[in-house]
């Protein structure tokens, strides 16, 4: 466990030095006594609040040489410029205003000829622009996501390009957070470095979705695509670093878009691969959700506009943090469906710390769009997100992360009245808890199986949880909430509790069976003992003419005693009865009892049930004495005619000797018309014997 600890505290430190990184390097970048803004084919200086803009000609740098004032030194994105030559001379001019800024000697001009004195200024997290916040921390919580499958996961293909697929993103909205949200100025090798951060970062995004979705939930071809992703990688990485080609669209967006459709091939694949799948094809309906739903948008929006140059493409600042989506989608998956078997606790850690950083945008940006003073800005902004944001919070997380059903009162009212009526109605453990599992779970199949389980489990995909049964074998549960979800530990937990509910009513069911059995034998003791010794009394000191009726008396008095031990038998309560003396006296001795039983129900007479109740004692006894592997086996057929029981054991030694034990189970059978098979093979030893309920049975 301190392991797994140390690699998540690792991983954490990773995305708080990116966010701190990102805010220390924007607060660095120069920051102007005027705002610049782009209009229509011009840029505006604006150098106060009252101010409604004037439009610029150009800058001075050091009364030598002009540098004309274009809309494009304040573009928010560098490579959506037609060509490398443009986008290295953008670098230039913006490295040159910011020198002349640093060093004093920058003068704006405007269009009326009016010159403008521009002096730099310290830039204070105030002045960073809310986009700025949405950028940084959207790659910090991709991150902290990829931080948690990473420290947890073992090591796969899939988990590899999810997470790879995340930093890529992180690299590219991190870099994009700084350069994008300047004030115009910033140094130009900065400038050139934070681009090719932003450039390599969509690479790896790309080649990380190739080997994902060709990988998880199935490794498809896992050599090709790991070539494939490295050869996309170096390959698109080298394009667009080494400008061969000075069409930034064909160099940089095209790419993206050949890496897209790259990684959606996978991921049909995955989807006719899992089509026998119930669990794998969920997933990759999650998947499939959560890709479109994190590059469709930026796709059209952006890299189509510019790579086919029919529209202006959206603010990247903005269409960027869609990114975010897919990895939230993939998290709401490790909850409703353990997508990389990830543990609730881990999800909890993750939503601690973005639900910190969520109440820190929300302060910002409303102090951001407020214009009141200080104390007043910060206590209308605690107040809106103690009154709206933590209630609107609170009600997303109920709505989407905790299922209808969960706790402890939704679970007893769906289970308790089902096993209640299930045990009153004398069925067999399996129905009862097959009852129970699906009133519980409500899933779309329940099997029983022979296989023997020693402990609740859920397959390793969660499409099945199997349950030990009390008689042997197992309940096989597939696809709970009618195929909505997957088994989770919680419903481990849950199957845990209905097994040990089962176990509490049984004991009450037979402890309220013995006591009334009790009370009857203590009646019969009574009439026999008080009223037949009366009745006695009475016959002696009767004459000679009343005798007979006192005799008719105690005639009755017999058979009222003989059917009062007599109604209380029929083969089901017979047989429940054996298993649970089998249980307690096999776990006296610490004996594995495997114990089967198909019955249906029929009467018994007291004699047949004292004698085969005999003959089960004896036969027990035996396989538990001589018992070598610490297991004895229990078979019970039952029809409405005859019983047959079967006693199996391996013997250490000898095995069982002739003597009274063996002589007395013989001579019971013969008394109620039984037969009896007392056989070894080797060291298995068997007792096989049966009964008639209604005619003598001839063999066993």
């Amino acid at each position: 466990m301190s392991s797994i600890r140390l690699r998540l505290t690792v991983a954490l430190l990773v995305p708080v030095l990116l966010f701190f990184g990102g805010v220390f390097t924007a607060l660095s970048l120069p920051q102007a006594d005027a705002l610049f803004r782009a209009g229509p084919d011009q840029l505006l200086i604006i150098s106060g609040p009252a101010d409604q803009g004037r439009v610029l000609s150009g800058f001075t740098v050091d009364s030598q040489f002009t540098i004309g004032a274009t809309p494009d030194l304040v573009i928010e994105e560098p490579d959506v410029v037609p060509t490398y030559t443009d986008m290295n001379d953008l670098f230039s001019r913006i490295g040159q205003l910011t020198d002349a800024l640093l060093a004093g000697h920058l003068v704006a001009q405007t269009a009326t000829g009016e010159l403008l004195p521009v002096q730099s200024v310290t830039r204070s997290p105030g002045d960073l622009p809310a986009v700025f916040w949405l950028q940084i921390l959207c790659a910090t919580a991709a991150l902290v996501v990829c931080a948690l499958i990473w420290s947890t996961v073992k090591p796969a293909l899939g988990s590899l390009g999810f997470i790879l697929s995340g930093i890529g993103f992180a690299l590219a909205a991190a870099s994009a957070s700084i350069y994008s949200t300047r004030s115009l100025f910033i140094d130009a090798g900065l400038f050139s470095f934070l681009s090719s951060i932003n450039s390599i970062g969509c690479v790896l995004f790309g080649s990380g979705l190739i080997l994902f979705l060709w990988n998880y939930p199935l490794s498809l071809w896992p050599r090709l695509s790991k070539s494939i992703t490295l050869l996309t990688f170096v390959a698109f990485v080298a394009l667009s670093l080494s400008e061969v080609v000075d069409d930034i669209s064909t160099s940089r967006y095209l790419p993206m878009l050949i890496m897209l459709v790259l990684a959606l091939a996978g991921l049909v694949c995955q989807w006719f691969n899992t089509s026998n799948s119930a669990a794998e094809r969920l997933i990759v309906r999650w998947i499939t959700i959560s890709v479109l739903l994190g590059t469709s948008i930026f796709m059209l929006l952006v890299a189509l506009p510019i790579i086919l140059g029919f529209a202006e493409p959206a603010p990247q600042s903005l269409t960027i943090a869609t990114f975010l989506l897919m990895y939230l989608s993939m998290m709401l998956a490790v909850v409703r469906y353990r997508l990389f078997d990830l543990e609730r606790w881990y999800f909890a850690i993750w939503t601690w710390m973005l639900g910190g950083l969520a109440v820190l945008v929300a302060d910002l940006v409303l102090a951001s769009l407020l214009t009141l003073s200080s104390a007043a800005t910060l206590t209308l902004s605690l107040a809106l997100v103690g009154w709206i944001y933590f209630p609107l919070r609170q009600w997303l997380w109920r709505r989407v992360f905790q299922r209808e059903g969960d706790g402890l009162a939704a679970w007893l009212e769906a289970s308790l009245p089902v096993m209640l009526q299930a045990i009153q109605g004398g069925q067999s453990p399996e129905t009862v808890l097959r009852q129970a599992a699906e009133a519980v779970f409500s899933p779309l199949e329940i099997r029983q199986i022979a296989q023997e389980y020693p402990q609740i489990e859920a397959s390793r995909n969660g499409d099945c949880l199997y349950i030990p049964l009390p008689v042997g074998g197992a309940l096989q549960v597939f696809h709970p909430a009618q195929g909505r979800r997957l088994f989770s530990q919680r419903d481990e937990l849950h199957a845990q509790l209905i097994l040990s509910l089962y176990g509490l009513m049984m004991s009450s069911v037979t402890a309220r069976r013995e006591g009334a059995q009790q009370e009857r034998q203590r009646l019969k003791r009574d009439l026999h003992d008080d009223l037949g010794a009366k009745l006695l009394r009475l016959l002696h000191r009767s004459d000679r003419d009343n005798q007979p009726l006192v005799r008719e008396a105690i005639a009755d008095l017999r058979k009222l005693l003989d059917s009062k031990s007599a109604e209380e038998n029929d083969t089901l309560k017979a047989v429940n009865g054996w298993r649970e003396e089998a249980q307690i006296r096999c776990a006296d001795h610490n004996v594995a009892l495997n114990w089967q039983q198909s019955i249906a129900p029929a009467p018994m007479d007291a004699k047949l049930f004292g004698n085969v109740t005999s003959v089960l004692r004896e036969s027990l006894s035996n396989a538990i004495r001589h018992a070598s592997d610490k297991a004895v086996d229990i078979r019970i057929d039952g029809s409405e005619d005859k019983l047959e029981i079967l006693v199996t054991n391996r013997f250490a030694g000898g095995g069982p000797g002739a003597g009274n034990g063996l002589d007395n189970i013989r001579q019971r059978l013969l008394d109620c018309g039984g037969v009896c098979a007392i056989s070894q093979n080797n060291n298995l030893w068997q007792v096989e014997f049966a009964v008639g309920l209604r005619d003598t049975v001839k063999t066993p």
